[in-house]
């Protein structure tokens, strides 16, 4: 579906991409009133929290945001980030004025930022930011997996129905997508209902393309033709990141292992993307000769796991 300033920032967004960053967008920062002028504590712990999460967890390296003409200094010295210029009203926030930044997940880069003019010790930002502090609580993550979802049918129906009307907005493509999503990672078909409710035709549900980053061998007469990577995964199909030549529509075979388990699945290019748009690199659209549901189990074992083992750590 693409990132929420798309909408608005589509061609600068794409400029990115092309270069062959990986985006992620931060959007929704919300402090209590009574916490706003206690000399940002709380916003840059959450500020904090969301870099470190964004470096080691989500498999992008670029955050995008959407942020006040007047706060983009702000960004620009701490974050390092780089501004567009562009002022648009900006419709994800209820028409407020916007101007897209962007900067690099990258601590080496944000280090870099300080060795001209070195703050006093006391007022390093950058080191703020990589020291380790007890009370922030990371998800133990598989390398392969790159979803941490939080939204459970509980909140879900809270968010989009009772504390706003968001479901109203969104069109059915997107809420079969978000009750896909939902039915992966929970699979509690009552507590889905009200979301399937929403939208009369199912026939179009697919299963929930599942972001990953695992190493894959492509196969063709028991040679290894190249190596690639898997970034996006369903029982049907997925994405595969290469810049090898593929004949659209040839039977393949292809290699990969997901979490103990190793697969060796036939699968034929269904479409090339020669440019990197969205969030997909150069590579190809494939698709399993036969629908793999081993898979779909394992992608929900590995998420169900990883939520065992950090809710132990916390």
């Amino acid at each position: 579906m693409g990132l929420p300033s798309d909408k608005e920032f589509k061609f600068e967004n794409d400029e990115l991409r092309k270069k062959g960053s990986k985006l992620l967008e931060v959007s929704s920062l919300a402090i209590d009133k009574k916490f706003r002028k206690k000399n940002h504590f709380v916003s840059l712990y959450l500020m904090k929290y969301l870099y470190n999460y964004a470096m080691t967890n989500m498999g992008c390296d670029t955050i995008t945001c959407v942020v006040h003409p007047r706060a983009s200094d702000f960004y620009t010295a701490l974050w390092g980030f780089h501004l567009n210029k562009k002022v648009v009203k900006y419709k994800f926030v209820n028409d407020a004025l916007g101007v897209q930044m962007f900067g690099p997940i990258n601590s080496d880069y944000l280090k870099t930022l300080t060795t001209k003019f070195p703050p006093a010790e006391n007022r390093n930002a950058i080191k703020f930011l990589f020291t380790k502090d007890v009370f922030l609580s990371y998800p133990v993550m598989n390398a392969q997996n790159q979803v941490d979802p939080i939204y459970t049918p509980v909140l879900l129906r809270y968010f989009l129905m009772q504390r706003t009307r968001v479901h109203k907005q969104l069109s059915a493509h997107e809420l079969r997508v978000i009750y896909s999503a939902c039915k992966m990672f929970f699979d509690q078909p009552n507590d889905l209902a009200f979301l399937k409710g929403l939208f009369q035709d199912d026939s179009k549900i697919r299963h929930f393309r599942f972001p990953t980053n695992i190493d894959a061998k492509l196969v063709s007469d028991q040679k290894i033709l190249a190596t690639g990577t898997i970034t996006d995964l369903t029982a049907d199909g997925a994405f595969l990141a290469t810049d090898l030549k593929l004949e659209i529509g040839k039977l393949y075979e292809i290699e990969f292992r997901l979490g103990e388990m190793d697969s060796f699945v036939s699968m034929t290019p269904q479409w090339e993307n020669k440019t990197c748009t969205n969030h997909l690199s150069i590579g190809y659209g494939i698709k399993f000769s036969q629908t793999q549901l081993h898979v779909a189990r394992s992608l929900k074992r590995i998420h169900i796991n990883e939520r065992r083992v950090a809710s132990r750590t916390r």
